[in-house]
């Protein structure tokens, strides 16, 4: 990255970080009852649940606050770094 894309991106990247941290602990809210008992099966979805809508809602807020777009994420996912 330039130093004129960071200066671009970085506060984006960290709305964006601000929004997930949001996002997730919601998530954490509204899963809490699948977390009580010795249900593994229950808590491997409730665990799925959060760590997937997490990373959905990060990918989402990085396009619509232009830090990224879709073609660099994949880019990025692509080559594994």
């Amino acid at each position: 990255l330039t130093d004129d894309k960071l200066r671009f991106r970085l506060p984006r990247f960290l709305l964006c970080t601000l929004g997930m941290g949001f996002f997730t602990m919601l998530l954490m809210y509204y899963t809490q009852s699948l977390f009580i008992g010795d249900h593994l099966g229950h808590e491997v979805t409730g665990l799925a649940v959060i760590i997937g809508g997490s990373g959905i809602a990060y990918a989402l807020l990085l396009q619509i606050s232009g830090a990224m777009r879709w073609s660099e994420m994949l880019t990025i996912l692509r080559r594994g770094t």
